[in-house]
């Protein structure tokens, strides 16, 4: 049977080390209610492209760019192929100024717990697939408003993807 590969593997990974790092916790801890469930902390789409707007505090919006491969190769057997694909991933941190704190301090605060937990060179689960390396790019902070911040990290992450390459239909 033919495994159908995708970067979604990628993005199950992101969630599950987002939740096991208890991200959303640090982040919601800045809110007035942190109680909040209408709005997520981490998201895909940013308020442009769905996401609700005006949350009640900082939150997180990441992207997976698919890069060329860097290579293939022969798999196990005479059907599969071996991939390295890297994905340039983003995270970027928007924050609001508050009366006890600086837009860009939160943003700056929020990027260091959210590069501790992806920095920490432990393999991401990206099964079936394999993690191969993490390496992280240069992070940089933007301001959006007169009291709004963001700060974007950035990684290239390198996954192991095998396929098989027996045609679906013959």
């Amino acid at each position: 049977m033919v495994t159908i590969r995708g970067s979604w593997t990628l993005h199950e990974a992101i969630i599950n080390r987002w939740d096991e790092k208890d991200l959303d916790a640090d982040f919601k801890a800045l809110w007035p209610d942190d109680t909040e469930t209408r709005y997520p902390v981490l998201s895909e789409d940013g308020p442009e492209l769905g996401a609700p707007s005006n949350p009640p505090g900082p939150y997180c919006v990441y992207g997976i760019q698919a890069q060329n491969n860097l290579t293939h190769m022969t798999g196990k057997t005479s059907t599969t192929e071996l991939q390295f694909q890297p994905h340039l991933v983003q995270f970027v941190i928007h924050a609001k100024e508050t009366s006890s704190a600086t837009a860009k301090s939160i943003a700056q605060g929020l990027a260091k717990l959210v590069a501790t937990a992806f920095d920490d060179m432990t393999a991401l689960d990206i099964s079936p697939d394999a993690h191969v390396v993490t390496i992280r790019q240069p992070d940089f902070g933007v301001r959006e408003g007169e009291k709004e911040y963001a700060w974007t990290l950035q990684y290239l992450i390198t996954i192991d993807c095998e396929y098989d390459t027996t045609p679906l239909f013959s």
